[in-house]
């Protein structure tokens, strides 16, 4: 039964026993995989959500306002920004 349903979810499988061919037995798989992102798209929420929490208690604030972590905030941003500069050149350069 359980057979049946999965032919009718996904359609192209219902070859004779023994004649399954492997691209279409690999057919559905990029949708079995969007099934555990259901499920880090929530974590992701929750742990969204929690942090707005935390972020209005005044002792967060006061540490996340800190000049010494702006700056070095600031500081792994251009890190980041120069350590991508090139991959990004060439991406450009291969558009272009």
């Amino acid at each position: 039964v359980a057979a049946v349903e999965f032919d009718r979810a996904v359609p192209g499988l219902g070859l004779p026993e023994g004649t399954l061919h492997p691209k279409k037995a690999a057919a559905p798989v990029p949708l079995v995989l969007l099934v555990p992102m259901v499920f880090v798209g929530g974590v992701v929420v929750v742990v969204m959500l929690a942090g707005a929490a935390i972020s209005t208690l005044p002792v967060v604030r006061r540490v996340w306002s800190d000049a010494r972590l702006m700056l070095g905030g600031r500081i792994l941003i251009a890190v980041a920004g120069l350590a991508s500069l090139p991959s990004f050149t060439t991406s450009i350069a291969d558009i272009l």
